[in-house]
């Protein structure tokens, strides 16, 4: 016999894990993306050596290791941190690339 409070946890397990999982890989594809633009088109960046914002070359790049932790299924033991490992990537990556390309 089975209760209707098991087959509602199945369920959403079910829906909680394709949710991981495209955060997880669209997590690998902005850590990928960011890899793509500073070795393949550095100029995008900067023009040269010297005008490097590296501020927040530096601030993309702690967001683009929090996007390669959280999409290769590192998971912290602080359930907090855990959630929080992508957003933290995410908005690292988007407030350094907002200003250094914008």
């Amino acid at each position: 016999m089975t209760n209707n409070h098991d087959n509602t946890s199945t369920r959403s397990g079910a829906s909680e894990s394709f949710f991981v999982s495209l955060t997880r890989k669209l997590s690998l594809l902005l850590a990928a993306s960011v890899v793509a633009v500073i070795v393949l088109y550095p100029r995008l960046i900067a023009e040269d050596s010297a005008s490097v914002p590296h501020g927040w070359l530096v601030m993309m790049m702690f967001g683009m290791s929090a996007c390669w932790f959280y999409g290769f299924q590192f998971e912290p033991k602080n359930v907090w941190l855990a959630r929080l490992l992508p957003l933290v990537g995410w908005t690292l990556i988007g407030v350094a690339s907002w200003k250094m390309f914008f």
